[in-house]
């Protein structure tokens, strides 16, 4: 939604909303907010302070000149009396933290944003965080600190990050001591505290007359984005303040590979000197090691820069063969015939950082490592490529032969209502011995929990299915093709409304010799009581088909046809 400079109110899925003060936004800026739920968190909430909602505020890269009133749904049992915390993660340079972002009331039914000095003046995603009964009150201390290098941490799990002269309210528990601590970022060490009285009554506030500073710190790095391991076209590093270089050539970069050699590229100060970026000549190369050295840099009060050199390989491809190198994979994928075994999987597809494999049988004569629990389903944490780790499994009888996922769908159900979460879909069957060909449609939100949740693969996430084929000699269900056959490939037809919800969600399925068979995933969820659900697909169209995508809003697929002479 187009908020002018009259402001208004901005409303999302889920009940979630944002009421834009007058003149808070430049005139034409663009407003969307979007519900979230624990799933979509990176981080645990603290301990005593569970989530109760939460959004997404977007913003268009625009900053607020005054504080935004963002607002949820209550859950049932809500009371007057109710502390809520609005808090969003950030990533220190060694950790993620919840930052202290505002505070809210119950008005209406509704936790709605009362406002804390300073307030809520940028996009990002805010959970509502609940006390479970203590009492929590502020206090508010000033800073003078280098922007990123430092943060506050008081006595509730919650951290305040520096960036300048300004201010922060840390959450404490009412009329307790308070110890504000200032921490280094980079190495977690407490370089200064300062003790303040929280006041008795909820939600009170108190300011300190205390300013938390440090003088004489030389520039660090706060990070670099080298150390993602991913495929890169330059190298960013961000310092904890404004920087230069006394080297004439302004070359204060230098990068050398496994082998000593240097890399030639180009060197430049950005952000306000806050940031450096090197550009090679030619491309990194995946699975080589290079080291970056800095040098002749100083701040602006000519205080030098005390950094090691970087070292950092981007991840080279790796094979799916890999996985036999960790014993729980490999035990998991291990599937043997007599005395041939293989830890082959059919198909793959990836949902972020989790790995899914359709590890279904080829042949009749091959057996799993436990045949009683066959690990025909597979998720994988690929957190880290170098080091995957297995995090679930699925038994499930339709042996997989072909994945697709839907990220972050969002749309309601018939007879049940909204669904939110991320879907992977497996295509199986087999002709030896003969299965229906079957499309099951799974919640695996979970999956992408972190830590992994080991249960993200089991019976609760199948929330239906549909019959593609039918084995021979077998009386069909209602609109299931008569015919045998095998599904082998899965595409997706997946276009979304301006608040991210589904407009349309299909998926096609190449099933060999039937044809393509569409599934409207929205309308494939069983209905709680629902004892005779649907299990015809969609719609089919028959030929002798080789290949299946989709293109944009076109499905696109190569058929074989047999002519005269060929």
């Amino acid at each position: 939604m187009v908020v002018g400079a009259a402001g208004g109110r901005v409303e999302g899925a889920g009940g979630v909303a944002v009421d834009v003060p007058a003149g808070a936004l430049p005139e034409g800026t663009v407003v969307k907010v979007e519900p979230i739920a624990t799933f979509d968190l990176s981080l645990p909430t603290p301990a005593s302070f569970p989530f109760v909602g939460g959004l997404r505020l977007i913003l268009g890269g625009a900053r607020s000149s005054s504080g935004l009133k963002l607002s949820v749904p209550a859950p049932p049992g809500a009371r007057s009396t109710d502390q809520v915390l609005v808090a969003k993660i950030v990533q220190l340079p060694r950790r993620q933290a919840w930052d202290l972002a505002d505070i809210a009331k119950l008005v209406d039914g509704r936790y709605r944003i009362s406002s804390l000095p300073g307030g809520i003046v940028e996009e990002g995603t805010y959970s509502f965080l609940r006390s479970d009964g203590t009492c929590v009150s502020y206090v508010n201390v000033q800073y003078n600190l280098e922007p990123n290098a430092f943060y506050l941490q008081g006595a509730l799990p919650f951290v305040a990050v520096a960036a300048g002269e300004q201010q922060a309210s840390l959450p404490a528990a009412c009329a307790s001591q308070v110890l504000v601590r200032l921490v280094n970022a980079n190495t977690d060490d407490v370089v200064g505290a300062i003790s303040v009285q929280a006041p008795g009554d909820p939600d009170a506030i108190f300011f300190s007359p205390a300013v938390v500073s440090v003088d004489q710190v030389s520039p660090v790095i706060v990070t670099s984005n080298v150390l993602s391991g991913g495929q890169l076209d330059q190298i960013q590093i961000l310092f904890s303040k404004p920087v230069r270089t006394t080297l004439p050539s302004g070359s204060f970069v230098t990068v050398k590979d496994g082998a000593g050699f240097t890399v030639t590229g180009q060197v430049a100060l950005e952000a306000g000197g806050t940031i450096a970026v090197f550009r090679p000549d030619t491309p990194f190369r995946l699975g080589e090691t290079y080291t970056a050295t800095l040098e002749s840099v100083i701040d602006t009060s000519g205080h030098p820069l005390n950094a090691p050199p970087i070292a950092f390989t981007p991840y080279a491809p790796q094979a799916l063969s890999d996985l036999k190198d960790v014993s729980a994979l490999k035990q998991a994928l291990d599937k043997c015939a007599g005395a041939s075994c293989s830890t082959s999987a059919i198909d793959a597809a990836f949902i972020g950082d989790t790995l899914f494999l359709a590890n279904g049988v080829r042949r009749a004569d091959e057996q799993y490592d436990d045949p009683a629990i066959p690990t025909r389903l597979v998720a994988v944490d690929t957190s880290d490529p170098r080091h995957p780790v297995l995090i679930a499994s699925n038994p499930t009888t339709t042996n997989p032969r072909a994945l697709a996922v839907v990220p972050a769908a969002a749309f309601t159900i018939p007879g049940v209502g909204p669904f939110i979460g991320d879907l992977l879909l497996v295509a199986g069957g087999a002709t030896a011995p003969e299965l229906s060909g079957k499309l099951e449609i799974r919640d695996v939100s979970r999956c992408a929990l972190r830590p992994p949740d080991t249960t993200c693969l089991d019976f609760t996430t199948l929330k239906g299915f549909k019959l593609l084929s039918t084995p021979s000699g077998v009386t069909p269900p209602p609109g299931v093709p008569a015919d045998s056959g095998v599904p082998l490939q899965v595409a997706v037809l997946d276009s979304r409304n301006a608040d991210g919800s589904n407009a349309a969600l299909n998926a096609y399925v190449l099933t060999v010799p039937i044809g393509v068979e569409k599934v409207d995933l929205t309308k494939s969820f069983d209905a709680p009581g629902d004892s005779s659900p649907s299990r015809a697909p969609d719609g089919v169209v028959r030929g002798d088909f080789l290949d299946l995508a989709v293109v944009k809003s076109l499905v696109v697929a190569t058929e074989r046809v047999e002519q005269a002479g060929t």
